[in-house]
Order: C-alpha cells, then structure tokens, then sequence
C-alpha cells in the first residue's frame, strides 16, 4: 500500500500509468480507493458482468457447442467470467445436466465463494446463511434476528460492502448480487444446521404479528424445520393451501399441499389434516388440467375419510375429481357415498347427481330417477354443489328438459354463488349462455360468454381458456373462416393437454370442420382412429353414414341408417343425441330414404325452435327446422319444407353461418320447385343462384353439387 502511494506523488509523469483492481468491501483498498478519487487524473471504472454473446464467446470460442450452451451459462453464471469458464468446465466434464442443477457446482466456485464469505467474518456468514434460507431476496432485520450471532449486523454491513448483496427495492431489503453464492450458503448448513435456522425464520416471523398471518412463509420455513414442529409446519400449510385456491393459484396450492403431506408422512399421522390436504390437492390437479393426478390424490382421500368415518370428507373425495364424460371406475365410490348419506344428509343430493351422470351411458332409467331425487333434495334445501350437478346433467344429457328451464336453474345457481370467480360461476355461465344458443338468442348467449372469458382471463384457469378458445373456433366455422377455426381449436388443447374428455371435444370440433370443407375421405380416416370408446359412439356412426351418403355409397350409408334407427329409442341420453339425429336426418334426405324420414321426423318435431348445439358451445350445427325441411319434401309435404327452411334461414342469419345458409337457399329452392308456380320457381332460380355463388366463394361446392343451375358470372373457386 505504501508503494502504491509512493507511485501516486508521480502518478503526473507521461511515462507511467497505474493500473488498480481491487474488490469492494476490502478496508485498505478502500482508504486507497478514496485517496486516488480526490485526484483530478484518475479514472474509476467500474466493471459489470459480461454480456450473453461475450460469455458465449468466452467458453465456446469455436462455436461447437450447442446454441443454448452460452445462454444457459451466461444466465448461471451473471456474466462473472470466472464463474462462467468454472461451470462450462464442470457442464463438459460432467455432463450438460450439470447446468441444471442449483446445488451442483464446481468444487473451484464453491471454495472461492466459500474464502471469500471467510474474509467477511462470523457475523457475516451467519447472517448470510440466513438470508440463503429466506430467498433471493429478504429482509435484513429478519436475517439479522433468524442468524442468532451477535455481529449479525455489523456482518450485514461487511456483506453489503462488498457487493456479496445488494440493496433491493423497498426498504431495509437486500438481494444476493448473485444465485450462485446463495446457493453455496445453502449448502453450507448441515441438515441439523438448517433446521435449526429454519424454526429460527419462523419463529421471527410469527413474533412480527400483524392482522394478517404470512401462512405459506410459515409453511416453508416449518415444514422445513425438522419432525418435532410438524404440527405448526401442517397448520400453516393447510391455511395457505386455503389463500392459494381462494386466489385460484392452483400450481401454488398443489406445491403446498405436498409439503404439508411429507411433512406428516414424517409422522405416519392419519387425520383430518391430512384429508384436508388431499382434497385441496385433488382439486387444484383436476382444475389445472391434472385430471390423473387428481384421481390418485381423490382416491386416497376417500380411502382415508373411510377410515376416519368422515361421510363428508367421503362425499367429497367421491365428486371431487369426476371425469368430464361419465366413466364407470368413479361408481363404486358414488355408490358408496349414497350408501353412506342417508335419507336427511346435507350431502345426499349431491352424491345422487354425480352417480346418476357417471351412469347415465350405461344405465339411463337408474341415472334419471336419480337426477330427479338429486332435483327434488336440492330444490328444497338450496344445496348449491347438488344443484350445480344437476343443471351439468341437464345440459349435457337432459335434451327434454327445455332451454327455458335450463336458463332458469343456471340464473338460480348464479344468484346463489358468493364467489363471482368460482368454478360453480364459471360453469353456470357456460351452462346459460348454450342453453340460450339452443333458443337461438345469440346476443344473450354471447354476453354469458363475454363474461365467462373474462374470469377465465383473470383466472388463467386451464379449462374455462380452453372452452373459450373452443367458442372462437365455433365462431370462425359458423363465418366459414375454417384455417381460423381450427387454429383456435389447437389453441384450447394447448390449455389441456391430451386429457381424454378434451381429446374427444377436440376430435368432435376437427370432424365438424371437415364434414363442412367437404373433406369426407379425411373424416373416415379420422373415424378409423378413434379409441374403442368413442367408436361405440352414436355420433361416430352417424358422422360415418353422412360421409358415406356424401361420396355416393349409398348402400353402405343406408345400411348404418337402418343399424342407427332399429336401436334410436336405446341412446335417448346420449351426449350428443341432438347432432346425432340430425345427421341420420340428413342421410336419409341425401339417399331418399322415406321409411327413415318417417321414423326421424317426429323425433325432431318437438325440438324445430331450437338450435343444435354440442359439447357446451364447441359447436353449432344450426336450427333443428334445417333437418325437418329435407324430411318434410321426402315426405311429400312441400308447404312444411318451405316453412322450415324460412324458420331456419333466419336462425341462420341471426347467427352469421354461411355454410348453414347455403344449405337452407338449396333445401328451399327445392321446396319451392315441388310446390310450382311461376313466382316460386322464379324465386327457386334464384335461391339457387345465390346459393352457388356463396358456395364457390366459401370453397364448399360440395353443397351445390346437384344444383343443375350454370355458375353465375363473378362465382370464384
């Protein structure tokens, strides 16, 4: 030092210049540093980490390394040359997973890391270590009070000196300047070390009161903190695993929920604690799309209400995670759940819903008689889950239960719900808004859907994103824009994965979309591909007989009309009886099939006001009146068909679907030609016109095929 103040009393000559690096937080340097910033011809540069293209450049000067290579370097390592050629060393000696892991360091970082919070003191590392424990980012007084040491202060200064941290916004909070040197703080505690620490944070941060309680600071910290403070480690867990699903942020319920669950696994403790935190977890998998997940953690929480003789708990564990589709592994437990509440148990109505949708493929009379006992109790009590049950079966199964009495129920529930965020509210809007499709009122429809996709919005919740992604894609295909459509379509499984119940409105949405490109080679492959399940399905012999009549193989579409109808009576509460019978509808209308006509018609009669719509909005296949139509004119009823297709026609364009009109301008021209007379084939000659001149511009020429007329001037495609 005295050599380097020797040289600055010359520091004026031209022949000499001094250069200095030194590291903040060293004392002598320091008094050094101070006198050479009183010199006018001294310059202080302060050097900052490298960029992501110079660490690049450092480690991998030859470019054989993978792109990401630098990035992930540069990101580890904050442009600290040293720390960067250290782990780029370790990655390709020890493989380039050792880039992944926080606590895998090169022993040569570790100990430069390790001298250097040496050289701070006792006090310093203590107080280190105990900000390690709190996070990237911490608050000083908590740190200084958590590490126990007497020079826990004065080390904080010393740390802060050197750079080691830095202040952070808000005051009195402090940031490590680097990952890597918190996580060797980390490390540095033996496990008894850090257990200590951690009962040390939680019992400071207790001790700081407030009206409100920190519960998953205290979560961490406790459950953490070693077997013998378990009881307040799953307390603090339980309750901010509640805050996290009341905020629906169910990524953080389900992490809180596991570590309150090792935390009494350490215990073997089998209690309502524990069940508590099952059925948290069960929900938050299911509502972030974790459908597996939340049947496991739905089956041990039924397995212990069980054995607690918790009927509630039970019931719940049983519909917690119920599949969208109806799915005969989740009876045993309902059946067990209806067992177990008796007549007068606040929870009977709702076990009654649930096991009557889980049967309603597979024994329809039973799942009828107990959707209405499940209507009759929960009409009577207000039970709000019983209810929100019921009004799901009514719209997903319920097809003689009218639109009106759907939009009644729904508005109930609505009024009924506290939480305007909840999922009881997110689906009873969905539930209204397709029961107002189906009475053809789209602007009330759209404002329940408006709604719905604002709280889907705010929640980022998986499956309300997915639904609405599934409505635009409705939206587009009605407007006949089909790249759009099935753009959105990939968009909504994107928010789902390949979740089976989504795979299976996906693969409705697809076939729509082709069945109206006329792509019907592609709906039968589609067809050939589907599981065993949705093979058995009526839509899927329906889709197939209507592809079939479409490319001319009327014999073969003939024969699955003849199959479909001896057994119509059999899928009454079918999930998509509405589309399913409207299909055979117009199979029988392409291939002539008058006995069918005859059978179909009055089964459609009594739904002509409505509009078809499946899978809770996905979809649209327009007014009921567009199949009665090309029924009515097989059936020599001319005037009827001309009726219909008016009626639908205006449905139609109420809704904007371009596709469906096209149909209606053919179907009436038809009607009108039967019916004779100059003005009706006048108008008939041009229904047909327009009709063709839609079609070439929307590129479905498959729709005017038998349409004897020339192409009008100006048609494109």
């Amino acid at each position: 030092l005295d050599l380097i103040r020797r040289l600055l009393a010359d520091a004026d000559r031209d022949d000499l210049a001094i250069v200095l690096t030194r590291r903040p937080g060293t004392d002598a340097l320091d008094d050094v540093a101070a006198d050479l910033g009183r010199s006018a011809i001294v310059s202080e540069l302060r050097l900052d980490g490298l960029s992501a293209d110079e660490i690049t450049a450092l480690v991998d000067p030859d470019g054989h390394a993978s792109p990401w290579f630098g990035r992930v370097v540069h990101e580890r390592s904050a442009g600290n040359p040293f720390f960067a050629i250290e782990l780029a060393r370790h990655a390709r000696e020890r493989g380039l997973s050792a880039l992944a892991g926080e606590s895998d360091l090169p022993l040569s970082v570790v100990w430069v890391v390790e001298r250097r919070v040496a050289d701070l003191g006792a006090g310093a590392r203590a107080v280190l270590q105990a900000a390690a424990l709190l996070g990237d980012e911490f608050d000083a007084a908590l740190a200084v009070e958590s590490s126990g040491h007497p020079d826990a202060s004065a080390g904080l200064v010393a740390a802060g000196r050197a750079r080691v941290i830095v202040p952070s916004a808000g005051g009195g909070r402090y940031a490590f300047s680097h990952a890597i040197v918190r996580s060797v703080l980390e490390s540095s505690l033996a496990p008894g070390e850090r257990e200590a620490l951690h009962a040390r944070i939680a019992t400071a941060l207790t001790a700081r009161g407030g009206s409100v309680l920190p519960h998953a600071a205290l979560a961490h910290h406790w459950c953490r903190a070693g077997v013998a403070h378990v009881d307040r480690a799953v307390e603090h867990t339980v309750a901010a695993a509640a805050d996290a699903m009341h905020r629906r942020a169910y990524e953080d319920v389900i992490e809180r929920c596991e570590l309150g669950l090792a935390a009494l696994d350490a215990t073997d403790a089998m209690d309502g604690r524990r069940l508590a935190l099952l059925l948290m977890a069960a929900e938050a998998h299911g509502r972030a799309a974790r459908h597996h997940a939340a049947r496991e953690r739905a089956a041990a929480a039924a397995k212990l209400a069980s054995r607690l003789g918790d009927v509630d708990g039970y019931v719940r564990a049983a519909t917690v995670a119920l599949p969208v589709l109806p799915d005969v592994a989740a009876v045993p437990a309902l059946e067990e759940a209806t067992r177990l509440t008796g007549a007068g148990h606040p929870k009977r109505a709702e076990a009654l819903a649930a096991l009557g949708t889980m049967l309603v493929e597979t024994d329809a009379e039973r799942a009828d008689a107990l959707i209405e006992e499940a209507r009759r109790l929960a009409t009577a009590s207000g039970d709000l889950d019983a209810l929100h049950q019921v009004l799901a079966f009514d719209t997903l199964y319920g097809h003689d239960v009218s639109p009106e009495a759907r939009i009644e129920l729904a508005t109930r529930v609505l009024g009924a719900v506290a939480d305007r965020t909840s999922v009881t509210t997110i689906d009873a809007l969905t539930f209204r808004g397709t029961a107002h499709l189906e009475r053809g009122d789209l602007a009330a429809a759209e404002r329940d859907f408006a709604t719905h996709a604002a709280i889907a919005s705010e929640l980022r919740s998986p499956g309300p994103l997915a639904v609405d992604d599934q409505r635009r894609a409705m939206r587009s295909l009605l407007a006949g824009r089909f790249d759009e459509a099935e753009a959105h379509l990939h968009r909504a499984m994107l928010h789902v994965g390949d979740d089976p119940a989504w795979v299976t409105v996906y693969g409705a949405q697809l076939v729509t979309i082709r069945l109206e490109q006329g792509r019907f080679d592609e709906v039968l492959l589609l067809l050939d591909g589907l599981d065993a399940r949705d093979a058995a399905r009526p839509i899927a012999s329906a889709v197939r007989a209507y592809a079939l009549a479409n490319l001319g193989d009327h014999d073969a579409a003939r024969r699955l009309l003849d199959e479909m109808l001896a057994g119509h009576a059999g899928w009454r509460r079918d999930l998509l009886w509405t589309v399913s019978t409207g299909l055979l509808a117009e199979v029988a209308a392409l291939i002539g099939h008058r006995p069918a006509a005859a059978q179909l018609h009055p089964v459609l009669a009594p739904f002509a006001e409505r509009v078809t719509v499946f899978t809770l909005g996905a979809v649209v296949w327009g007014s009921v009146e567009r199949f009665l139509g090309p029924l009515s004119l097989l059936l020599d009823r001319p005037v009827d068909a001309v009726g219909h297709h008016e009626r639908a026609m205006a449905v139609h364009e109420r809704f904007g679907a371009v596709t469906f009109l096209v149909r209606d301008r053919v179907g009436l021209a038809a009607a009108l030609e039967r019916l004779g007379g100059s003005a009706n084939v006048v108008r008939a000659r041009q229904l047909r016109s327009e009709a063709v001149t839609a079609a070439h511009q929307l590129g479905v020429g498959h729709l005017v095929r038998d349409v004897t007329d020339a192409e009008p001037s100006g048609a494109t495609g």
